[in-house]
Parts: structure tokens; sequence; C-alpha cells
């Protein structure tokens, strides 16, 4: 029986919508991307036949969802079945299966036609009815004739076959969402970094698009949300902020001279929230194509302020060696910065590898250094960025000046003595005189009295031995030489024992917690400065 309607004739073709009329696109930093598309078709009264192509090779399997339809009369959602690339040669052979065809065999003296009726095809044999009843096998090629062109329902690209049912004929546009893996965004940045004008002249964040699910995208509109897509549906809407900036790139002196700087200026992503989540748009429509890697302008600002920070992480004191011998230590350096609209920014920043580029004295930039920020940046948040590179100009020294550490003191043991004993004798009862003697009560009494006396005699035998309390003293020294021309401040940052009773330091803490402590330290150009701290401590 035919589940055809009698007003759709046995035979009538597959409506076939071979791509998107528009689609918009939602990355995630992991996760399948989500993929919202609009598919304009005609179709005619009743049920029809209709094959979505296009859909990439990594199509997540039951992903595909009809949001809506536009469209005269109603629009009744029949069965979907998803459908693997299967344009193939066995695949365009077997439309043929009862047609005359022509394969072309390999032989000695090269191809040669033979042409018949095609059978069967089983494997990767060919089974052709030739004239007179023969019946010739021939191992399949890409050699082939055939009466027709391909067939519409094989295509070299994943689809969805679809079977709705309408009132009216005419045309409907369907608006669909499904997901797909191999499409991820990993952002990336780099800054110009002025130290002399403490400010970072060029603050931008990209985005590499990735594109592996095998097909094409003609986004319309590219959104990035900055998170993991655990395989849920998502459908952010639009709106949020735009930002741009002009950069003049320095000029070296070897090079052609212009008479002023082009305004360049980029045109950044629009940033909201969905739901916990921060979701960038592109500005502008990409065609993402498969294996081809394409780059877009997220965050973007100009001369923003930074404070620049040295400091000496936590580390440990060398004891009994000369200062000449005592190992120096690297400063390490963070730019401090505040994501509010102050300093230039004020947009939700995603973690990103940020490389660092500065200007030489002939105004050429050179990278310096990389860092990274390290998690997501909120609106009005402070953020710093911790380069990898210590300074060349500070180094510090730590050294253990004085050590006392208790010694273990022996406790002996705790004589007894002999004429102890832990077991008690039953009192006799009766065998004293007086007016009590065999009643109930006096029975009682005595039997308390011999426990209470058990009870003592076993406490003095179980009494614990006690240890003296035994402390450590320590004298710690730390030395931060400055080689550059000009005062600088440091943050030495120390850790110490959580019980630790400080006996003197050279200057108070900046900042302290249990077991750690921040001296800042002003050290001159061309000089030195000592920070020393004694504590004492229980180690018992």
């Amino acid at each position: 029986m035919s589940n055809r309607r009698k007003n759709q004739p046995k035979g009538s073709p597959v409506v076939v919508s071979e791509k998107p009329a528009n689609l918009e696109l939602t990355a995630y930093t992991s996760g399948p991307a989500v993929v919202r598309e609009r598919r304009e078709v005609t179709l005619a009264e009743g049920r029809n036949d209709v094959s979505l192509g296009g859909l990439p090779v990594q199509y997540v399997p039951n992903s595909f969802t009809v949001v809506s339809v536009e469209g005269k009369g109603t629009f009744k959602l029949g069965p979907r079945r998803f459908r693997p690339a299967n344009l193939n040669d066995a695949n365009i052979l077997r439309a043929y299966l009862g047609q005359e065809v022509t394969l072309f065999e390999q032989t000695a003296e090269g191809l040669k036609p033979v042409r018949g009726v095609l059978a069967r095809l089983v494997g990767n044999q060919a089974y052709l009815e030739l004239a007179g009843g023969r019946t010739r096998a021939i191992t399949l090629s890409n050699n082939y004739e055939v009466p027709g062109g391909i067939p519409e329902t094989l295509s070299d690209v994943p689809s969805l076959l679809m079977k709705p049912t309408v009132s009216e004929g005419g045309r409907f546009a369907i608006n669909g969402l499904y997901e797909t893996q191999g499409v991820q965004w990993t952002p990336r940045g780099e800054i110009f970094y002025d130290a002399k004008a403490e400010k970072i002249t060029r603050f931008l964040i990209e985005v590499d698009l990735t594109n592996n699910s095998g097909t094409p995208f003609d986004a319309s509109r590219i959104k990035l949300i900055a998170g993991h897509n655990p395989g849920g549906v998502s459908m952010p809407k639009g709106g949020g902020m735009r930002m741009a900036m002009a950069a003049a790139a320095p000029r070296g002196g070897s090079h052609e001279s212009f008479q002023a700087d082009a305004a360049m200026s980029y045109d950044a992503a629009e940033v909201e929230s969905v739901g916990e989540q921060k979701m960038y748009t592109l500005p502008e429509a990409l065609c993402i194509e498969h294996g081809t890697p394409d780059s877009a302008v997220l965050v973007c600002a100009e001369n923003v302020p930074v404070v620049l920070e040295y400091y000496l992480p936590e580390g440990s004191f060398q004891a009994g060696v000369r200062d000449e011998e005592l190992e120096k230590l690297p400063v390490s350096v963070r730019l401090c910065v505040k994501n509010d609209k102050a300093s230039n920014l004020g947009v939700a920043l995603p973690r990103a590898r940020v490389r660092v580029l500065e200007p030489d004295s002939s105004g050429a930039l050179q990278k310096t250094d990389t860092t990274d920020i390290q998690s997501h940046v909120a609106v009005d948040e402070g953020f710093r960025l911790d380069l990898n590179n210590p300074s060349r100009d500070l180094k510090a020294t730590r050294k253990q000046t004085f050590y006392k550490l208790d010694p273990e003191v022996e406790v002996p043991e705790e004589s007894e003595d002999d004429s102890d004993s832990s077991e008690v004798a039953r009192p006799s009862i009766g065998t004293l005189g007086g007016p009590d003697v065999g009643t109930p009560d006096e029975h009682s009494r005595r039997r308390r009295d011999a426990a209470e006396g058990a009870g003592k005699k076993r406490d003095k035998k179980n009494k614990k031995k006690v240890v003296p309390p035994r402390f450590c003293e320590e004298e710690r020294q730390v030395t931060v030489h400055n080689y550059k021309d000009k005062d600088v401040t440091v943050l030495v940052h120390e850790d110490f024992p959580h019980n630790a009773e400080f006996l003197s330091k050279s200057q108070d803490f900046s900042e302290q917690a249990q077991s750690q402590g921040t001296f800042k330290v002003t050290v001159p150009a061309k000089g030195k400065a000592e920070v020393t701290y004694r504590i004492k401590w229980r180690v018992n």
C-alpha cells in the first residue's frame, strides 16, 4: 500500500533544498556549535517529500528541530530522517537497476565498454544481462555511463529528509536549528605596552574560528559563547555594545615617510549576557570554509592605563653561605588593569593567551613576552597580566641569619608504688559491728567506697607523661638589588608557620593573612634594600 495522498501522485519529485537561504551560527570554546537556518521551499497541497541538503558531516544526530514555519494554511510536521552523505558510484548505479547501462572493464588492451541491463549489485560486483540471456559480472569502478543524471536523492553532504503535510500549496520558509561538532573558537590577544607612558596603547583580543565540520557555512551572523556546550540547544538574541579604535602604527626611520598616519579602526564584537554566560556577536558576516580558520576582532581598545608591579614570590632561605655566593633570585613583573570605562575598556573579556609587544628606541615593536588572561573578566573587575619573563635589572637574595631549635627532652616513664594495686578486695559484709551491720544501705555504701578507691588507683596508673614544649627561632633576611637608574617598589611575598610569633621585623606588612604576608619595599636606584624579621614557633 502507498502512504501517498491522492493529490500527490506516485513518483512525484522530491523537493530539494540544497542550502539554506540564511544561516546563523553560535560557536563555543568547546562542544558542539548551534546552527540556526532558514530554508525556503515550494510545497504542493498534501504530503511532500523534502530533502534539506548541505548539513555538515559532523551533524549531531537528533539535534534538528523546526523552530517555526512561515506560509499559508497549516503545516503538519511529519516523520524526519537523517541521511548521511550517500553520493558514490554504487548508489548512482543502484538508481538505474533494471535499465541499460554501459560499464567499462579494464583489460590488457585498456578499457573496453560492456553494455547491458543492470540486474543487480553485490558488493563491488555489477551483474549485467547481455543479449542471448547471458549474464556478465564486472568489477565496479568509476568508469560507467548511465542514461540519466545523478539522482536528486543523492548528495555528497548529509541531508535531512522530511515528510510534511500542508493544507495549501505554496511557498514556505522552514526555520530550523541543529548542532554540529567540529566548530570551535579560540580567543587570543595582543597588547602594545608602553612602559614609559604606563599604559597599553593597543589592547586587542581576536578570535580564531575553525571549521572541521565537513561543510562550509555562509553565515550572515556568527555568535560566540565563552564556555562549553554540553550538547544542549541555545537560541541567544541580539543586542549588546560596540567598540571601535584608531591606532597609529610606529614608523621606522628606514621606511618611506608619509605625511600622516592613516586612521585604523576595528569593529569589535557586540557583547551581551545569555543566562550566566557571555556571548560575542561578530560585526560582519563570514563564510567559514571547511579546514580553513577565520579570524575576527572581539575586543579592541586604546590607551588603557596600567599599574606596573614588581614582586618577589615566596621562597626558601639559604643558610651557611657567604653573601657573594647567595643565589640571585628573579623579581617577577605583572601589569594590573581595571576593566572599566575609565580605563577605556568596560567589556567582558574571555580567557586568552596574550602576546606583549613593546617599542624599542626607534619605535619598532618587539615581542618581549607572553601572558594570559587567566579567567573570564567581568565589567568593572580588576585583573592582572603576569609576565613570564622576570625583570633583568631587579634581583633578590634570601638568607637565614639565625636558627635555633630546642633539643628534644627525654621524659622518663613515671614510676609506680609497688604497694599500689588496681585490684581492691571485696569488703566483707557483716564482719564489723554496729547497728547497720547486714542492712541493704550498709552493703551499698561499702560497694560504693570500694569502687571509688579502685578508680583512683587506675587513674594514677594510667597517668600520661607530660612533654615540655619545643620551640624554633629563626631570623630571615631578604635583600633586593636594583640595577635600574630609578627607584622602584617591590612587593616581597613571605610565608611562615601559622603559629609563628614575630619577635622583630624591620617594617610592617602591607598585607597579611594566616601564614602569609607581603612587605612593600622601596629600593633606591643603583642600590639595595633589606627586609629582616625574626619569628618563633612551637614545633610539637
